[in-house]
C-alpha cells in the first residue's frame, strides 16, 4: 500500500507480496548482498573458526531456508534505498532487535515500526524436545535392534558416503541411485552408506525404514556413537553463551543482537544435532582404527555437511573427502557455493563434484581457487529422465511442490485463489518425500478435494502425461518438465526464479514467468484452452552416467 510520501511495508510477508517498489529494491538487494554477506558471514566467528558449535548453527550455515538473517539485512538495505524516496514509512516486522536495528538507524520520527508473529519461547522449546526425542529414539532402537556391521572385517580401504532416508526406504537409495544399482552388480563390499533421518511423527516408517536398510550396505552412525556423544550434541544450548559476544558490523551497521538471537533461536534444531553428530561421528570412526579411502558427501553446504566435513578434514586429513551437488544450480541456495573463509576452516570437502560442467564457474563465485569438477548423475530424481517416452496429455495441470514450506505455502495460495477464479480446471499436485500435503495446508486438501488430485508417483511418470506443470524455486521439476516436453509455469515468487531458469539453460520459448496471482490464473487459464503448445526440444546438458565415471567417482 503506497501513499504520497508514505510506504507501508510488512516484511513478514512473502516478497512476491511487498509493494511493487519495495519488490523492485529487495530483489535487487538480495542479489547484490549476497557477495558481501557470505564473506561477512566467514569472517564473523574469527575467533570461533575451530569450533564445530559454531558451524553447527543456522545462520552461519547461510542458508536462507534456516536462518532470518539474510532477508533481515535485505530489508535493512532495502530501507536504506527507500528512505530517499519517501519520508515516512510504516513496516511491520517480527523481531524485536530488527525494531531496535531500524529505529537506531534511520530517522526515528519518520519511521514506525510493529512487530508481528515473533517465534514464542514455547515453539522454541518444543522444537528442542522433539529433535532430542527423535534423536534419542533412532539412538536406543538402533542399538538395541539392529546388528552392527562390522567395518574392520576388511582390511581394505572402505568409502562412507553420507546420504538422507525417504520415507519406509522400500523402493531404495534416491540420492545415488545409480551407486546403488551399481554396486549390486558388481557386488562390492568396500563402499557403504551412512543414513540420517528426517524426523517424523511416522515411527512406524522410520522403523520400517531402519529395517530396510540393515539389509543392505548401510552403516548406522547410532553403532559407532556413545551415550556421551549424544549428550554432547543436546548440550549445544547450553554452550551458546559463548557466542555472546560483539562481532563484526555489517557495514556500519551493528547486528550483533540479531545474529545472536537467530542463534539461539533453535528453529532447526535437529540440524545442529546431526551435524554435532556427524563430527563425533568421524571421531569414533578413526578412534576405531577403521582405515577410509574416501569420504563423500551430499553436499548442501548447510550444518550438517559443516559437521561431516570439519569432523573427516580433522581426523582423516589425509584421504580424499568429496562434497557431491546431485541437484541442479539455484541461485537463492547460496549457502551451496563454498566460500574461502569456510575452506580456511576446513569445514568444506577437498573437492566438490557437480553434474553439469556449466555449473563449475558457477560454484568458484565466491572462492575461485575451489576445487570443483563434472560427474556422473546419479540422483533418483535426474537419472531416470526418458529419451524414448510416449507423450499424452491425460493431466492437464500439474503443480509440483518444492519439500520447502514456506515456498509451497505460497504455491498452494495460489492454487486456491485459481480455484476462486476458474471453475473447470482441475489440478494433479505431486508432493515431495520430505513434506507431505498435510504438513503444508491441513485444511486444503479438505477445502478442494473435488478439485485436485495428490500423487505420489515418480514426477518422470507424471510428466509424461502433463500438458502444463507448475513450479518454483529450488525444485529439478523445472528441467523434469522441459525434459517430458510439458510447458513450464513459474511464478517468481523469488528473485532468483528467472536467473535459476537462465542458468539450467531452459529455453525461453518452454516457459512463462507469472509476477502476480491475476497473471497466474490467466496464464493457465489461456494455456489450458490451447489444443497445442509450442514447445522447444531441449537437450539435457547434464554429464553421462556410466560404469566408468561411477568408478571414478568411487575410487
Amino acid at each position: 500500500m503506497l501513499k504520497k510520501n508514505l510506504i507501508y511495508w510488512d516484511t513478514t510477508q512473502y516478497p512476491i507480496d511487498y509493494p511493487k517498489i519495495v519488490k523492485e529494491i529487495y530483489y535487487n538487494q538480495n542479489i547484490k548482498n549476497r557477495k558481501y554477506f557470505t564473506s561477512w558471514v566467514g569472517n564473523l566467528g574469527k575467533d570461533f573458526s575451530n569450533d564445530i558449535d559454531w558451524w553447527s548453527t543456522a545462520p552461519v550455515s547461510r542458508n536462507p531456508y534456516a536462518s532470518n538473517l539474510f532477508h533481515y539485512i535485505c530489508v535493512i538495505k532495502t530501507i536504506e534505498k527507500l528512505s530517499k524516496k519517501f519520508k515516512k514509512f510504516e513496516i511491520v516486522v517480527n523481531s524485536f532487535f530488527l525494531k531496535s536495528i531500524i529505529l537506531k538507524n534511520f530517522n526515528s520520527n519518520n519511521i514506525f515500526v510493529k512487530i508481528n508473529k515473533q517465534n514464542s519461547k514455547l515453539k522454541k522449546y518444543s522444537n528442542i524436545f522433539k529433535a532430542i526425542f527423535f534423536s534419542t529414539f533412532l539412538f536406543f532402537f538402533i542399538n538395541f535392534f539392529i546388528k552392527k556391521k562390522n567395518l574392520k572385517k576388511n582390511s581394505n580401504k572402505k568409502v562412507l558416503i553420507d546420504t538422507f532416508t525417504f520415507g519406509d526406504m522400500s523402493e531404495g537409495e534416491r540420492l545415488y541411485k545409480m551407486i546403488d544399482e551399481h554396486l549390486k552388480r558388481k557386488k562390492q563390499d568396500l563402499v557403504y552408506f551412512v543414513p540420517s533421518f528426517i524426523p517424523t511423527k511416522n515411527f512406524l516408517e522410520v522403523i520400517k525404514a531402519i529395517f530396510n536398510l540393515s539389509k543392505k550396505n548401510y552403516v548406522f552412525k547410532e553403532h559407532h556413537l556413545g551415550f556421551f556423544d549424544l549428550i554432547y550434541a543436546f548440550g549445544h544450548i547450553f554452550r551458546l553463551k559463548k557466542f555472546n559476544i560483539k562481532l563484526n558490523n555489517y557495514g556500519n551497521i551493528d547486528l550483533s543482537n540479531l545474529v545472536i538471537q537467530e542463534i539461539k533461536d533453535c528453529k532447526y534444531y535437529y540440524s545442529t544435532i546431526l551435524s554435532l553428530l556427524n563430527y563425533r561421528f568421524a571421531r569414533s570412526i578413526k578412534n576405531q582404527k577403521i582405515e577410509l579411502n574416501k569420504s563423500i558427501d551430499w553436499f548442501e553446504n548447510q550444518t550438517v555437511d559443516k559437521g561431516w566435513n570439519f569432523g573427516f578434514r580433522k581426523y582423516f586429513p589425509n584421504i580424499k573427502i568429496i562434497g557431491y551437488q546431485g541437484f541442479l544450480y539455484y541461485g537463492q541456495y547460496f549457502n551451496t557455493i563454498p566460500s574461502k573463509e569456510e575452506e580456511k576452516a576446513k569445514v568444506i570437502p577437498k573437492e566438490v563434484i557437480v553434474i553439469s560442467k556449466s555449473f563449475i564457474k558457477k560454484k568458484k563465485e565466491f572462492f575461485p581457487k575451489l576445487k570443483v569438477k563434472a560427474g556422473p548423475v546419479l540422483s533418483y530424481s535426474l537419472c531416470y529422465l526418458d529419451k524414448n517416452f510416449k507423450k499424452t496429455y491425460k493431466i492437464k495441470v500439474l503443480l509440483i511442490l518444492s519439500g520447502i514450506l514456506s515456498l509451497d505455502k505460497k504455491l498452494l495460495e495460489w492454487i486456491s485463489y485459481f480455484f476462486k477464479k476458474d471453475k473447470n480446471i482441475n489440478i494433479f499436485i505431486k508432493t515431495h518425500p520430505i513434506l507431505p500435503l498435510e504438513k503444508i495446508d491441513k485444511n486444503f486438501l479438505v477445502n478442494y478435494k473435488k478439485r485436485i488430485s495428490v500423487s505420489n508417483k515418480p514426477l518422470g511418470d507424471l510428466l509424461k502425461k502433463t500438458y502444463i506443470s507448475i513450479c518454483s524455486g529450488p525444485t529439478s521439476g523445472t528441467l523434469e518438465s522441459i525434459s517430458y516436453d510439458c510447458f513450464l509455469v513459474c511464478p517468481m515468487l523469488e528473485p532468483y526464479d528467472k536467473i535459476n531458469l537462465v542458468a539450467n539453460n531452459i529455453p525461453k520459448k518452454n516457459y512463462k514467468l507469472v509476477n502476480s496471482k491475476e497473471d497466474f490464473v490467466n496464464t493457465i487459464s489461456d494455456l489450458a484452452m490451447k489444443k497445442k503448445l509450442s514447445i522447444k526440444k531441449k537437450n539435457i546438458l547434464l554429464e553421462k552416467t556410466n560404469a566408468n565415471n561411477i568408478e571414478d567417482f568411487l575410487n
